[in-house]
């Protein structure tokens, strides 16, 4: 990993919306490039990773706009 490249899910943005909705900054991440109609193919071995990696489609925590998330985030 390439130490001067930030860790996504450090993100403060995602934090925070992760933190509003009770959810975690990778189910923003996951839920935000679903709601762009991109495909995701997440994968874990952790359970309860897993687990919340199902919960994103039917939940709400995500980005309401493109403006909310910073360029080097969402052209991941």
């Amino acid at each position: 990993m390439d130490p001067d490249c930030p860790h996504l899910l450090e993100e403060p943005i995602l934090k925070s919306i992760a933190k509003k909705h009770s959810g975690s900054p990778g189910q923003v991440a996951l839920r935000y490039q679903l709601q762009r109609g991109v495909v995701v193919l997440a994968k874990s071995y952790n359970e309860q990773r897993i687990r919340q990696n199902v919960q994103v489609r039917s939940g709400a925590v995500g980005l309401r706009s493109p403006a909310q998330c910073p360029s080097h985030v969402c052209f991941l």
